[in-house]
């Protein structure tokens, strides 16, 4: 089956400046295969908003997938 709906843990974008502050739109960037706050001008598709702020270092973020 297929959840389109609830709290989900991504892989998140690495790197200076890769930190998600709490409900932030998070986006997916399927060239990367991470989730980040960058929508890329609509390249990257929005997933919903971060729940729980991240840090730079920080592998996954956690993300309410919106419809």
């Amino acid at each position: 089956s297929l959840a389109v709906t609830g709290v989900f843990e991504f892989p998140k974008a690495l790197g200076v400046g890769s930190a998600v502050p709490l409900g932030t739109l998070t986006y997916w960037d399927a060239g990367g295969q991470v989730a980040t706050k960058n929508a890329a001008a609509g390249a990257n598709k929005l997933i919903g908003k971060c729940i729980k702020t991240t840090v730079d270092a920080d592998t996954v973020v956690r993300v309410r997938m919106s419809q």
